[in-house]
């Protein structure tokens, strides 16, 4: 029998274990006739007794041959439902150890979790405290955790437990190197992430042990990166961030002598006079929780999750800023394809993950121009002296807020061997940027790096423009600038009509910030809201880019991307200022629009990753997790994406930074991507056609949506707007005042959840007939309704009423002339999946999605002929009198039903209060909530 036809209808997976135990179990597993059903056994080894054979079996019989030929156990020293007692009650532990000398007594408690269930833990410290157990492990068949129980309060993790003829000593007394690390790191072996590690870390100490935990953890991980660092480069003969059997207080006085040698080298993240704040306990958990890590790898993704949350912890998400996932990182690098020759700056760095992967990318392309092959350490490695000259003089980062500047210097430092460019600034108040200098403790820390920027200004003393030949950034999404100091160096800044504006949005202003940073020819990659493409108010920010520069690509994220923390909708915009030798002027040019079809991200914010055909992770070379999108090939794993469709239309394009010298352009495999992908590539012109407000968000222009207005336009067609006599709102009064709904009136008030079936629902509500009289909005016979947010465009039609009504702010009226066109018709167009379409297309807005009056008039109808409207009216028509029949049908059958209940007059009670005895409550129910006893039940 194979273990897999047992586990195929669970969740179990059991990657942990060893494929010679797995066969073992399988060969040991035999059949029986239970009540005339083949039902599967095995001879438990522990028991001695035939078990039932069900998924959790497997995982427990496996961790019993585990125990016994990987640490040598004998099975007569386990129990299997091992009897916990608390006072009266008894609990069962899954596995048990006895201790070698006291038979009687428990040595290991091992607790089996159901895959899925990541609790479980408090329930084995319980186990482990009851019975006295020294060693507790916990597993859920994917994930195996092992501890020591220090004293009741403290559990401290483990890298494994000791062999039988071994002790705990033995096990944290070995000597480590970076290549054991390699071999035992847990984010590899336990497909655990850095962020859970300290999430437990705080469960376990940090959360009550009175200290900064963004302080503390940043020290530890900075600490074990030197470390790693030292010992990777042969520096020292073991890893020294880990727990040897040391007392507490011994531990900490070598984990600080550590972080002071760290101080020492890498300067200007720590003050020199900065101690670990922790208790020596608290730190020695902390230390064996994060010892089995490996921090360096080949990029630093490992610990962006755990500072993104630590971060974002700290309210750094107030300002709408948010760690930019790697994989949007390594597109927009890709797409830019930096050379060693240029100037890079992020002018809103936060952890400068663009900088650094700028970094990374250049330097491989040094090493490969060297003939050097990168080790699966990168990061770690020691640098060749081109590398060390490109990231000390070339690469610059920018950022106000001060815990992310401390990250992103250090993962700067680590990655530029001790050099950094990562200035603590305010981008936008570039007029105060001097004053720094006033500070000593600034000089002190950044004084470097400001010298090699002020080589890079444009105008000596001047601080507004720069010679940056890249930038690439991911600005604030949230937050006004309202400073009017501020405001009046910006073109943006002003209004229409020229006067200035008393607020402008972080990330507007940053748009000018990147552009005045270029130089002429330079090119910009920016992370920017879905609005700043399409919202009609803000098309005086796309007139301004395009005056500036070309616009080579939009990209749309995927909604998801920056989950948990936002379901804001970005795009990455790509553009190159206007250059007469790198970027000459044109009035017409073509444009590459994209949109990421893979989430990347589920809608709670977790990473999805991909697959292979078991249902296992997928790892690449460097046994590297790969998140599942579509935006480019990762490292030859996965399919070419976005990136590689924009590089070959680069090449095409004769980009300046195109590198279509080393590989030139090919058509045919430009064009399988564009068929493989949701991407498009049009002229300037073609954007602009029949876009006043010049909107140019990539999913504006998905092909479905072009192919449904080309047929239109092929088509005799006339806009909304021409074939109305009004097309207009609720009106200012609904959206300034509260508006009391009736159940009985004169005058009928529509919802958007009123419109049902291309037609206005049944159930109606009332309003007063004074408020009636103050609404914009009055409805007539054959108006169409059109739902502006919500349900977009789902259409309603007014049929002739008895009353007056209205309706409210979220619907749009329009009033068509029955003279040109047939409503019956019109309402069918609207509601049918192309009016589906085209009303996906036009909606505007970041979270959202909304339409404006303008959009709507501007709808296309195709015209037929007048016989053609009739017959969709007739049809039309029967199906609403179908509909309405099947509703009297239904209201008859359930008269049936209450009449032979005797409560077809049935009315529920106005009372509110119902007295019955204790025995009829508990008689019932045993429920005590006052909804359940309501008199009309």
């Amino acid at each position: 029998m194979k273990i897999s036809e047992i586990l195929q209808d669970s969740n179990y997976r059991l990657t942990q274990f060893n494929s010679e135990y797995i066969k073992e179990l399988e060969d040991s597993i035999f059949e029986k006739e239970v009540r005339g059903k083949k039902t599967y056994f095995v001879n438990c080894l522990v028991r001695k007794k035939d078990i039932q054979i069900k998924p959790e079996e497997v995982v427990r019989q496996l961790f019993l041959i585990s125990l016994h030929k990987d640490y040598d156990y004998p099975y007569n020293r386990m129990q299997i439902e091992f009897a916990v007692h608390f006072g009266r009650e008894v609990k069962r532990a899954d596995i048990v150890i006895m201790d070698k000398v006291q038979p009687t007594v428990p040595y290991i408690v091992i607790e089996v979790k159901k895959p899925k269930l990541k609790d479980g833990k408090e329930q084995l410290k319980s186990y482990c405290n009851s019975t006295g157990a020294t060693i507790a492990i916990w597993s859920n068949g994917e994930q195996t955790i092992y501890y020591h129980r220090k004293d009741p309060n403290y559990f401290e993790p483990i890298p494994d437990i000791p062999k039988a003829n071994k002790s705990l000593k033995d096990v944290l007394k070995e000597e480590f190197t970076i290549d054991d690390l390699i071999k035992k790191d847990i984010l590899k072996t336990q497909k655990r992430s850095l962020k859970n590690i300290v999430l437990d870390m705080e469960d376990e100490v940090l959360a009550n042990a009175g200290v900064d935990v963004f302080e503390e953890v940043f020290k530890l991980i900075f600490i074990k990166l030197f470390d790693e660092l030292q010992n990777t480069r042969g520096l020292t003969k073991n890893l020294e961030f880990r727990n040897y059997g040391e007392s507490d207080g011994e531990l900490k006085e070598k984990i600080e002598g550590i972080f002071n040698e760290a101080k020492e080298q890498w300067s200007g993240i720590f003050k020199e006079d900065e101690v670990i704040e922790l208790t020596p306990s608290h730190l020695s958990v902390c230390v064996s929780s994060l010892q089995d890590v490996k921090l360096f790898n080949s990029n630093l993704d490992v610990i962006d999750d755990a500072f993104e949350y630590l971060v974002n912890k700290n309210a750094k998400g107030e300002k709408g800023q948010y760690f930019t996932p790697r994989y949007v990182i390594d597109m927009c690098v890709k797409m830019m394809n930096p050379q060693e020759y240029e100037y890079m700056m992020d002018s809103a760095s936060g952890s400068c993950g663009f900088p650094i992967h700028t970094v990374f990318d250049v330097w491989k392309k040094i090493y490969k121009d060297l003939d050097i092959k990168e080790s699966h350490l990168f990061t770690a490695q020691e640098k060749h002296p081109r590398a060390l000259k490109y990231v000390k003089e070339k690469v610059f980062g920018i950022d106000f807020d001060k815990k992310t500047v401390r990250v992103a210097r250090m993962l700067n430092i680590i990655a530029g061997d001790g050099h950094t460019n990562v200035l603590n600034m305010n981008s936008l108040d570039f007029e105060r940027w001097d004053e720094n200098l006033k500070d000593e403790d600034w000089t002190d820390t950044y004084f470097e790096g400001w010298k090699r920027l002020k080589k890079l200004r444009s105008v000596k003393g001047e601080n507004k423009e720069f010679e940056f030949d890249m930038v690439m950034a991911n600005p604030p999404f949230a937050g006004d600038i309202k400073e009017g100091r501020i405001l009046h160096r910006y073109e943006l800044g002003k209004k229409p009509n020229g006067k200035y504006q008393s607020k402008v949005g972080r990330d507007i202003l940053f748009i000018e910030r990147n552009l005045d940073m270029l130089k002429s020819g330079g090119r910009m990659a920016v992370v920017l809201p879905q609005g700043r493409f399409n919202n009609s108010s803000d098309k005086n920010i796309r007139d301004f880019i395009a005056e500036k520069c070309r616009i080579l690509a939009v990209v749309g994220l995927h909604g998801n991307v920056f989950k948990p923390h936002t379901g804001t909708k970005t795009s990455v915009l790509i553009v190159q200022k206007w250059d007469d030798a790198l970027c000459p002027k044109v009035d017409d040019y073509n444009i590459f629009f994209a949109t990421m079809q893979e989430p990347s991200k589920d809608n709670s914010g977790e990473k999805i990753y991909v697959k292979n055909e078991d249902g296992t992770n997928r790892l690449d070379d460097h046994d590297h997790l790969i998140v599942e999108h579509d935006l480019f090939n990762h490292d030859g794993v996965t399919q070419d994406g976005i990136a590689e469709a924009f590089n070959e239309f680069a090449k095409k394009e004769n980009l300046s930074f195109s590198g279509k010298s080393k590989s030139p352009y090919d058509e045919v495999k430009y064009n399988a991507l564009l068929d493989g992908l949701e991407a498009v590539e049009l002229k300037l012109s073609e954007v602009l056609e029949d876009n006043e407000k010049f909107r140019f968000d990539p999913e504006y222009f998905k092909n479905k949506y072009l192919k449904i207005e080309q047929t239109i336009k092929n088509k005799e067609f006339n806009k909304l707007v021409d074939l109305s006599s009004n097309i207009t709102d609720f009106g200012a009064f609904s959206q300034n005042n509260f508006i009391e709904y009736k159940e009985q009136g004169n005058h009928y008030f529509i919802r958007n959840q009123d419109m049902q079936d291309m037609f206005i629902s049944d159930d109606k509500i009332y309003i007063d007939e004074n408020v009636y009289n103050k609404l914009t909005l009055k409805l007539s016979e054959y108006d169409l309704l059109l739902q502006r947010t919500g349900s977009i465009g789902k259409a309603g039609m007014v049929l002739k009423k008895d009353l007056p009504s209205s309706a409210n702010q979220n619907v749009a009226q329009v009033k068509l002339d029955i003279n040109k066109i047939n409503p019956y018709y019109v309402n069918t167009f609207l509601n049918s999946s192309i009016g589906k379409n085209i009303f996906d297309r036009l909606a505007t807005g970041n979270v959202q999605p909304w339409l404006n009056l303008g959009q709507i008039e501007n709808i296309k109808i195709p015209i037929f002929s007048n016989d053609f409207q009739l017959k969709i009216e007739s049809l039309i028509k029967s199906s609403y009198k179908y509909q309405e029949e099947s509703k009297k049908l239904y209201k008859q059958s359930e008269e049936l039903l209450l009449k032979e209940l005797d409560l077809l007059d049935f009315e529920p009670s106005k009372e509110k209060i119902a007295i019955i005895t204790l025995s009829e409550s508990f008689g019932d129910s045993g429920r005590l909530d006052s909804e359940y006893y309501q008199p009309r039940y």
